[in-house]
Parts: structure tokens; C-alpha cells; sequence
């Protein structure tokens, strides 16, 4: 069936599909030697609802925030090395530049970043990257002053964002 409809040579369909079980995307149940989906689509699926789960959690305080700041409130979703937007409220008097599903990996230059730096740091894990000492420098700022206020300010003449972290 698969080289009929994706039309490949039997021999290549066969070592896709070999590919696809050993990276785990798929599993062949040996008794009936069919193909279904493997851990790595299922922990997606599982994420995926996750995902759902927490904006759903969220979204009244979402509302909230807008509505008591007259500001874009925006939920971001942390994984130990990448941001997902999940879901924001948008107000039609302040901008925003993140869109929903996006993902962010240039954690570091935003308000957000001291709260991964100290995640990473309380799990003692090593960052995979390089951090100039000027930016290090300011997430430490930053992160006395989470320790300080439970949420930390972020502005300019463009900006004014507030950041606090859910799982404290």
C-alpha cells in the first residue's frame, strides 16, 4: 500500500520505513507486520494536549491581565530549550510580535530569559551556548529581581512588559 500510494520502489519505501522505527516515529507490530505510530509521534500528540490543557488553564487570566493592564497578555510555554506562544489576548492598543505556535529560540534576548537561565541553573544543567558576559551580567540583574518582586519589568520608549513565571 505505502509504495503504491507515495509511488517508490519497494526497496526504498523498506528503508524509509526501517528509518522511521529506528528514530521511533513509527513501530511494526510483529505479529501483524503493520506499521503505527512510535513514542516520538505519541509524546507530540501528548505535547500537543498539554499545550491545550495550560491555555485552557489560562485563559481567564489571560483576559484578566488584558483587561487590568489594557495590554497584550501572551502565555508562553517553556521545555527546557525552546518558547512556545500558546496562546495571547490581544489588545487592540499595544503590539505584539510573537504569533500563536510560534517558537522562540533566542531565549536569551528576551524579558523571559532570566527565567530559563535560573531553571537551567536550579537543574544544573550546562547551557549548550555561549552568553556575552553583558547579557549574563543582565540576566542576573533580572533575576534579582525576580527574587525581589516575583515578576520582572521590561521597557522602553516601546515596550513595557512584565514577565512572571507560572510554575513558581
Amino acid at each position: 500500500e505505502i509504495t503504491e500510494l507515495l509511488q517508490l520502489p519497494s526497496a526504498s519505501a523498506a528503508r524509509i520505513l526501517k528509518r522511521l522505527c529506528q528514530r521511533s516515529y513509527l513501530s511494526k507490530n510483529s505479529d501483524s507486520g503493520l506499521y503505527q505510530i512510535g513514542s516520538v509521534i505519541k509524546k507530540l500528540v501528548q505535547k500537543k494536549k498539554t499545550s491545550e490543557m495550560l491555555l485552557e488553564a489560562a485563559a481567564d487570566s489571560l483576559m484578566n491581565l488584558r483587561n487590568q493592564t489594557s495590554q497584550t497578555a501572551i502565555l508562553f510555554y517553556w521545555n527546557g530549550q525552546t518558547w512556545e506562544c500558546l496562546g495571547k489576548e490581544l489588545d487592540e492598543n499595544s503590539i505584539t510580535m510573537q504569533e500563536i505556535g510560534e517558537i522562540r529560540v533566542d531565549i536569551f534576548n528576551y524579558p523571559w530569559s532570566a527565567f530559563a537561565y535560573y531553571q537551567l541553573r536550579k537543574e544544573k544543567r550546562t547551557l549548550t551556548f555561549g552568553i556575552e558576559v553583558a547579557l549574563e551580567n543582565q540576566l542576573k540583574k533580572n533575576l534579582q529581581l525576580y527574587k525581589q518582586d516575583g515578576f520582572i519589568i521590561d521597557s522602553n520608549k516601546h515596550l513595557y512588559r512584565y514577565t512572571v513565571p507560572l510554575f513558581d
